[in-house]
This record gives C-alpha cells, structure tokens and sequence, in this order.
C-alpha cells in the first residue's frame, strides 16, 4: 500500500525504483497491486501499476485469470494486456465467448489477443465487428486493424469508406477513422477509395467535407508504390 501511495506522489523521478519494490514484493502483493489497478484514474500511475505486474511474468496470471470475469471492464482489459505481454495465450477461449458482449475497449483488447495469438477466427471476429452497427465498437475494432496489414482487413476497410461516400459522411466519425486507418497500413489498394474522397465535390454537400478530403490526402502521401505517388 505504501509503494502504491508513493507512485501517486507525482515523484516521477522514484517511478522506476517503486516498480522494483512492488515486482521485489513478488506474488503474494499481486492480489492488492491488481486491485489498485482497478481503481487507480491516474494514466500514469496505472502503467506503472501494470509494469509492476507484468514484471512477475507467468506468477501474475493466477492473480489475473478471476479479472477476466470482472464486471468492470477496465479491469478485465487490463487483465488481458498483461496475459498478452506475458505469453499467456491458455486465455484464448475464455475470450471469444466474452466479445460479443463487452464494452468498445474491452472488445479491442480481446481482439487484439486474438491476433496476437493468432487465433484461426481472429480475423472473422474482426471483420465482424467492423460491421457492428454500434459506432464505438466500431471506432474500436478499426483501431486495431489499423495495426493489421492483412490483404482482407484492407480489403474490409475500404469496403467500409466507400458505404460511407455518401448522406451519412456528415461529420461521420468513423470515416475518418477509415482514412487514418489506411493511411496508416499504407497499402496501396486503398488509393483508389482515398481517391475517391479527395474527389468529392463539396457544391453536392450542404455541409463541409474539407477535413475529410484533407485526411484522405494526408493518407494518400503515405501510401506506398508509383501510383500513390503520383497522385
């Protein structure tokens, strides 16, 4: 308790050196690290916490495995990072059945164990839920595609832009999440589809479309290859 009060000084300086006492302290302070964790509002404070625990390696997974069934669900997402960082990949199938109902940030951090694991659904689960009609769990699962260079996932992607090239672009924050999206994985089959919203005349829209054509410009410059390039 006192290590976990001293990273909430805001002594930045002693961060590292109280990570070390509470990875000294070993296995049996993870129950009370894990639950300050939970409870902890402060970022920083909370990656230190975490630091703390994933340094235990596989001893934290007896003291995490329970916070998978956690009703809060930053609880449970930290749970998984922390399987994930440490290899525990025995966690898998108790993931799955979990997705369909979880919170955004919760269902990005199971898929994103799903793929790190390499589950043989991973990428029907993903693609699933880039569908969601909800916009949070979508916003969340294009956060982790972005990180995928997977010929469907860009393929999925740009599906996704191109229903959106029309009413429902207004102020649409999940097409600029397309954008950065494929910018970001810089394939470039996404051109055309980034083209196409550079393209866009604003005289069709009774609102303003200008960021959205400036973010898909900005993607396009990142893409890779001739064509990209050129245009």
């Amino acid at each position: 308790a006192a290590a976990v009060r001293a990273l909430r000084s805001n002594e930045r300086r002693g961060g590292a050196t109280v990570v070390a006492v509470l990875a000294t302290l070993g296995e049996g302070a993870l129950p009370a690290i894990v639950e300050a964790v939970a409870e902890e509002q402060d970022l920083a404070v909370r990656k230190r916490l975490l630091e703390a625990i994933a340094r235990q390696g596989q001893l934290a997974v007896r003291a995490l495995l329970p916070c998978l069934d956690d009703p809060r669900w930053y609880v449970a997402r930290n749970a998984i990072l922390i399987l994930r960082k440490v290899g525990y990949r025995e966690m898998v199938p108790r993931l799955k059945p979990l997705l369909a109902g979880a919170a955004p940030q919760l269902a990005a951090e199971i898929l994103k164990a799903l793929v790190a694991f390499e589950d043989p659904e991973w990428l029907r689960l993903l693609l699933r839920e880039l569908e969601s009609g909800d916009e949070q769990r979508q916003l969340a699962a294009i956060a982790v595609a972005a990180r995928i260079l997977h010929p469907q996932v860009v393929r999925a992607l740009v599906e996704r832009l191109r229903e959106r090239l029309g009413a429902r672009l207004r102020e649409d924050a999940a097409a600029l999440a397309l954008i950065s999206a494929l910018g970001r994985l810089r394939d470039p089959a996404a051109l055309p589809a980034l083209q196409q919203v550079v393209e866009l005349k604003q005289w069709r829209y009774p609102y303003s479309i200008a960021v959205l054509r400036r973010e898909a410009a900005a993607a396009i410059a990142l893409l890779e290859g001739p064509a990209a390039h050129r245009a």
